[in-house]
């Protein structure tokens, strides 16, 4: 198995409102102009605005409105189910009721609006969770809703509305910076299929168009990375550290690019300023613990999953991972007893099922 080495930042992070003027329309037609096959991912079908007039209406006060949908979008038998990692355009997502933070604000917004409720996106900064997809480590913050512009509007955070914007750090963002990391989603996912060269196109596209988003230029860092371009995945990295010097995840892709580009000095500078910059963020100690760990250093990658377990302690993923440096390192009493504590936080996870599989020592632990 070729483990998560890159970091890609996962469409929920750190946007800033994009410049005046540009309206995703614009966005998706220079796209197609620039051959990429960008469609709105919010465009609303007759039947969904048909569904939604008649299960919502326009009578009452907007607040009631508002709240009628969030029930509407909650409700057991024709819900919405959150996905994590599955980004999708909302025609789509209103037919398989899933999807992930991303795709339920699209369809939150794009509903309400037709309703006549002047609802737009923002961003919670402090909302960071992570998870491992194939061979990527995927940072994922969180897209809400907000309605309204006072300190006592409404925030809809997928499936709760928070009345006080002071419970996380909220930023309003405009419509095409919330559909750039819509696409950026996609450029992940179209990674995760095996088509590098497809992804690194359409990140170009973004990174020209919104340079102020961290996480495409972090993305096209890693769709250079898996074509092995190690030189020109420096060059994105060290241009963005001029731009973001503080952006976590571009110091573990550098790393990996320097590495590779055989520029072992380089990546040294990186790994120095990393721990200044990260010494305390689970994130990236976690996503140090997988690169330490493909570099088959077991005990090294135990350490640091400890210490981002110490900062996120129900993570069954970190514990997970924790078996597995353990019992790779040959520390075998470490790791059955991480591999105990996994098992009485989530019995049922698929991933303690692949470590027995991969260390049949743990059956009797199960």
């Amino acid at each position: 198995m070729w483990l998560a080495l890159s970091v890609a930042a996962f469409g929920c992070q750190s946007p800033k409102v994009a410049p005046p003027g540009t309206t995703v329309a614009e966005l998706v037609a220079e796209a197609r102009a620039n051959g990429l096959a960008f469609e709105n991912p919010m465009e609303l079908s007759p039947d969904m605005q048909q569904d939604v007039e008649t299960a919502i209406g326009r009578r009452g006060e907007p607040r009631e409105r508002l709240h009628r949908l969030i029930r509407l979008l909650n409700d057991r038998n024709i819900g919405f189910e959150q996905v994590q990692g599955v980004s999708l355009p909302v025609k789509r997502a209103y037919r398989e009721h899933r999807g992930d933070c991303m795709t339920y604000a699209m369809l939150f917004v794009a509903l309400s609006r037709h309703l006549g409720l002047e609802t737009h996106f923002v961003h919670a900064s402090e909302v960071l969770s992570y998870y491992e997809s194939g061979d990527s480590l995927y940072a994922s913050s969180h897209i809400a809703v907000g309605y309204g512009n006072n300190p006592d509007d409404i925030v809809v955070d997928f499936a709760n509305a928070y009345d006080d914007w002071h419970l996380a750090a909220y930023h309003r963002i405009d419509d095409a910076a919330a559909i750039s990391l819509y696409f950026n989603n996609v450029a992940a996912y179209t990674m995760n299929e095996g088509r590098p060269r497809e992804a690194e196109k359409m990140l170009s596209f973004l990174v020209e168009k919104r340079p102020q988003l961290a996480e495409l230029h972090n993305n096209l860092i890693v769709a250079h990375l898996r074509q092995k371009h190690f030189g020109e995945a420096l060059d994105v990295a060290e241009h963005a550290m001029t731009i973001f010097p503080n952006y976590k995840p571009f110091y573990t892709n550098a790393i990996q690019a320097a590495y590779g580009a055989k520029k072992f000095d380089l990546a040294q500078r990186f790994e120095t300023r990393a721990q200044a910059i990260a010494s305390s963020d689970p994130l990236f100690v976690f996503a140090r613990g997988l690169q330490l760990y493909q570099r088959t250093e077991y005990s090294r990658a135990a350490e640091h999953f400890e210490r981002a377990l110490a900062a996120d302690r129900n993570s069954v993923l970190i514990v997970a991972w924790l078996v597995r440096a353990h019992l790779s390192a040959g520390h075998r009493e470490e790791g059955r007893e991480a591999f105990s504590r996994a098992h009485k936080m989530a019995p049922n996870d698929h991933r303690l099922k692949e470590l027995v599989q991969k260390f049949p020592e743990l059956r009797d632990d199960m």
